[in-house]
């Protein structure tokens, strides 16, 4: 491919590229170091103090995460305590997707538009279309 005489000059170049992009990435960008990454919580609301925890909290349906020190966690809670004390806990705020009632049945057509003409003539309230709730077919198969 080369001229034997101009080899070595290949050769010579190729080292010196070598050698050139190894000091440089010594010298400059640390290669040849050894990474240690450290993340350190920062208190999100003074933005000073090493953040110890983090607390979750919610209202009007919205949840909320705060990474808070020792201190500043103490002062939310007395914060919030004052109206937490006379409500009632209702457990933990969902996440995602809520799940639904299941009120779905396996009836054919004609058995809805029966199910529906009973629950008419017996005082239920149900829709013209969409799913019958799961109490009223099981009046309408108690009944039948």
């Amino acid at each position: 491919m080369f001229p034997p005489d101009q080899a070595w000059g290949f050769v010579l170049l190729l080292w010196l590229g070598l050698a050139f992009r190894r000091v440089r990435c010594w010298l400059i960008e640390g290669c040849f170091m050894a990474k240690k990454v450290i993340v350190e919580l920062v208190d999100d609301y003074d933005g000073k103090s090493k953040a110890d925890e983090t607390v979750r909290f919610g209202i009007d349906g919205v949840e909320y995460e705060i990474d808070l020190s020792l201190k500043n966690a103490g002062k939310l809670r007395a914060a919030f305590e004052p109206w937490t004390e006379p409500a009632r806990r209702v457990g933990r705020i969902p996440r995602g997707k809520s799940k639904t009632i299941e009120t779905r049945t396996n009836a054919d057509k004609h058995q809805t538009a029966a199910i529906r003409d009973w629950a008419r003539d017996n005082g239920y309230e149900v829709s013209r279309r969409g799913r019958i709730h799961k109490d009223i077919v099981e009046a309408y198969n108690k009944a039948h």
